[in-house]
């Protein structure tokens, strides 16, 4: 039997809450946007841990898809709608807790990829996270299809931003976004070692699609 065959894409539940947490922290590890806010000392991972507890805080805006496998979520999805994933006060005195003296690195990080963020209703996706070590079994790719199934279901454009690196063979996921849609929007500059990559995705339906 597959590992897709085996996997469960579903909801979040209360109770998965700290598996998620996990899955973001372990993901998201030496990842150049997030570095930007958390560092990279010792506290790094403590901070990166912070930052996702925030938003996957209850009174959060963030709707969950996991991916299951064997009774552990190995992946998993965060999507938000417009105008709602504009960080709102609360984001934002939490994201400055978290950067501490990072903070205007993070100003200016906001300001430059805010430019290409879209203001016409989309669905935004935050954050696809696997574990290392289940990389590379396709759960990528089941919970970017069930994403873009909802996109059409609702009708919406979906968006995402990912990063290209300066050094090319270095594993990016344009590619998995790509065989599900998505096309290059725009491309900001952020560092020597990496840029932001801004994606699209219209809803199927749409014209064109």
């Amino acid at each position: 039997m597959s590992d897709e065959s085996r996997t469960v894409v579903r909801d979040f539940r209360r109770d998965d809450r700290e598996a998620v947490i996990e899955v973001m922290v372990a993901s998201f590890r030496a990842f150049g946007p997030v570095d930007q806010v958390v560092g990279t000392d010792r506290r790094a991972r403590d901070r990166r841990r912070r930052m996702f507890e925030m938003s996957l805080d209850e009174r959060g805006r963030q709707h969950v898809i996991v991916a299951e496998r064997a009774g552990r979520i190995d992946g998993a999805l965060t999507y938000v709608d417009w105008p709602d994933c504009t960080p709102g006060i609360r984001d934002r005195l939490g994201a400055v807790r978290i950067a501490g003296p990072r903070l205007p690195t993070l100003i200016r990080d906001f300001r430059r990829v805010g430019t290409a963020h879209p203001t016409t209703p989309h669905r935004h996706l935050p954050a696809l996270g696997v574990r290392p070590e289940a990389q590379g079994r396709g759960l990528g790719g089941l919970l970017m299809a069930e994403y873009v199934r909802r996109c059409d279901e609702s009708g919406l454009e979906g968006y995402l931003e990912t990063i290209r690196w300066a050094d090319a063979s270095r594993r990016a996921q344009e590619r998995l976004y790509e065989r599900h849609g998505f096309s290059e929007a725009a491309v900001v500059p952020m560092t020597e070692d990496w840029s932001m990559v801004t994606m699209t995705r219209p809803a199927a339906g749409a014209a064109g699609v």
